[in-house]
């Protein structure tokens, strides 16, 4: 009796635990690619000698978008609003595949409208909606 009352609860508490991690990630992303995101866009912006101090803190980070963006990347973008101008929020994409980081100069991810060049855009960039 004592044997299956344990394993009853033993199930009863994977259940559970499984239905709240599942919820977790509906509701803030994966935690896995927030990390591989973070960590690609920390060496990424050390390559190209971008610092903290040249970012409005508020306004950079990691996002999870509610729609669905280019099919090749991973959902969880990073956005870049610098000091010099903070008008303009740039978004990059982690590459599924070869895990490089490209920014979305076509369209902006989170609101549909062209994205012209500007001082901070880089030569090598995605449209955001291209599936």
């Amino acid at each position: 009796m004592k044997k299956r009352l344990f394993v009853i609860s033993a199930v009863f508490i994977f259940i559970s635990s499984l239905s709240s991690l599942l919820i977790y990630i509906i509701k803030n992303g994966n935690p896995y690619t927030m990390l591989l995101v973070q960590y690609h866009m920390k060496k990424h912006m050390e390559g190209n000698d971008i610092t903290e101090d040249m970012l409005v803190p508020d306004k950079s980070g990691y996002i999870e978008p509610k729609q669905v963006v280019h099919k090749d990347y991973y959902r969880g973008l990073f956005q870049l609003r610098f000091k010099d101008e903070p008008q303009i929020t740039y978004y990059y994409g982690l590459h599924k595949e070869n895990k490089a980081i490209i920014q979305f100069c076509k369209e902006n991810p989170l609101v549909v409208r062209s994205f012209k060049k500007a001082k901070h855009s880089e030569e090598v960039c995605t449209n955001a909606y291209n599936k």
